[in-house]
């Protein structure tokens, strides 16, 4: 049988289709949050203010970055996730469930703890162990 193809970036964080394990999983998600991070460090570092009882102000077009921000980052976690489902054997539609806070926050979990199918099953050919 054929191995798995090799993920790109691309494949990752704009696909729906195919599977990833646990391990590629939480590269993932890591990766997400550091591209973040940057984003965010570069378009507010040092250009927010913080008002009377502690909380952030933000001039309107920050507020349009930071919404951006959110919306790509939401929809690159959710084509993770998707694809981390199908891994398990379970539809991608369940990684809507990642929007609930305490839902969301067991199922971010379970996605990078619980075991995906051997073998190929309706979403793809098992992925392949990343190389050390």
């Amino acid at each position: 049988m054929a191995d798995a193809p090799q993920p790109t970036l691309k494949w990752i964080f704009f696909s729906m289709s195919g599977r990833i394990n646990r391990e590629e999983y939480w590269w993932s998600i890591f990766a997400l949050m550091a591209g973040n991070f940057v984003v965010m460090y570069a378009l507010f570092n040092g250009r927010i203010e913080i008002g009377p009882v502690g909380e952030l102000l933000f001039t309107e077009s920050q507020s349009m970055s930071l919404l951006g921000i959110v919306a790509v980052g939401m929809y690159f976690s959710f084509t993770i996730s998707v694809k981390r489902l199908h891994d398990m054997g379970w539809p991608g539609l369940l990684a809507v469930m990642l929007m609930f806070p305490v839902i969301g926050f067991i199922a971010f979990f379970m996605l990078g703890l619980m075991n995906g199918e051997k073998g190929t099953n309706k979403y793809g050919l098992e992925p392949p162990r990343l190389r050390r």
